[in-house]
């Protein structure tokens, strides 16, 4: 099987720089994303002890009604569920993106995930890419448009 290559294969798409920007806070913020679910799992078990005494009173004639206690712990327990969804949907959506890349390239995510706002320049010369910025680029590209892709804002080709 013969390998794609991008610059004959097809006319690769421009990644706007907005999508650039969202890819790279999105791969940041997956360390932060783990911490907040945990967090979150928790404040869900603290709602369901603090209401779990909290039951159903009985009305006059017309059966039984909810108590208010119970309606503020499931609306609670609802957002909670809502967030600890949509973190793990992340989550999930980024973890697949990197399986998704080889060796150099995963090295070049690790660079950008720590966070530590390394330009480009430093990124290359810690690799060993300052020589080759084509490559190095080549593959920042291959990187942005597979997570891009996977996270949903990129269309597939």
């Amino acid at each position: 099987m013969t390998k794609f290559n991008y610059k004959t294969d097809y006319n690769r798409k421009d990644i706007p720089s907005h999508v650039k920007s969202y890819i790279d806070h999105e791969l940041k913020m997956k360390q932060t994303y783990q911490a907040m679910i945990s967090e979150l799992k928790y404040d869900l078990e603290e709602v369901s002890r603090q209401y779990k005494g909290a039951a159903l009173k009985e009305t006059g004639g017309n059966g039984y009604q909810t108590n208010t206690m119970v309606e503020i712990a499931a609306m609670q327990k609802e957002v909670i569920e809502g967030k600890i969804r949509d973190l793990e949907w992340r989550m999930r959506k980024i973890d697949r993106g990197l399986t998704l890349l080889n060796g150099d390239q995963l090295k070049i995510v690790e660079c950008k995930m720590a966070g530590y706002n390394l330009s480009y320049e430093r990124i290359m010369n810690e690799l060993g890419y300052d020589t080759n910025r084509n490559k190095f680029f080549e593959m920042l590209y291959d990187i942005q448009f597979k997570l891009g892709v996977m996270l949903g804002v990129m269309p597939p080709i």
